[in-house]
């Protein structure tokens, strides 16, 4: 399972707003993937020259940690968003002005104990490490941090990477199978109270 399908059930016939966009991989995929599956979709991306390159999706220009939309949404999602946030406290107030009251929010964000991160720090004592993660977040740490902000945690997944190296893939896919929770992802999916 990726984080495609299980995205999937969650956004069909709901307004949408999708914060983070106009990412880097793939030319856009899944902000196309779910203008596809939802019925009305709104997006955010804080790079002005990403916001450029797609202005025919009408994606404005923004911080996740102040935007207050008028329009109040069915489900927001966050896709590999968190990590990269100066104050998530601020992202997840902002998503409860925006959010309609019982609604969904959904978070995606690198596993700190995948088994690839795991594997770095025993053979070469490094930390997973990309410049533009402000931290990596645990399980246990998003969930408190969301319960304060009026979420509840009501689905949990940890899911396996769109792409893969081939010999690479054989590992990991072993390594998921017997130990699910080592896997490269974890959906949050969390109900406003």
């Amino acid at each position: 399972m990726n984080r495609l399908d299980v995205i999937k059930e969650h956004i069909k016939w709901k307004e949408i707003l999708d914060i983070g966009s106009a990412w880097f991989e793939s030319d856009n995929y899944f902000f196309k993937f779910i203008r596809e599956n939802a019925w009305d979709v709104d997006g955010l991306e804080l790079d002005n020259k990403l916001v450029e390159k797609y202005k025919e999706y009408n994606i404005k220009q923004w911080n996740a940690e102040t935007y207050i939309s008028e329009k109040k949404y069915e489900l927001i999602i966050a896709w590999e968003l968190i990590e990269h946030l100066w104050n998530p406290g601020w992202f997840f107030k902002c998503s409860q002005e925006n959010l309609i009251k019982n609604w969904t929010l959904i978070l995606t964000t690198p596993n700190p104990y995948s088994f690839q991160n795991i594997s770095r720090h025993l053979f070469t004592w490094k930390e997973a490490k990309c410049k533009e993660h402000v931290t990596l977040y645990s399980e246990i740490t998003i969930k408190e941090l969301a319960n304060r902000y009026g979420f509840n945690l009501s689905k949990l997944y940890f899911v396996q990477r769109e792409k893969f190296w081939w010999v690479k893939w054989w590992v990991e896919y072993v390594t998921w199978i017997l130990f699910p929770h080592l896997r490269p992802r974890i959906i949050f999916i969390f109900n406003l109270k």
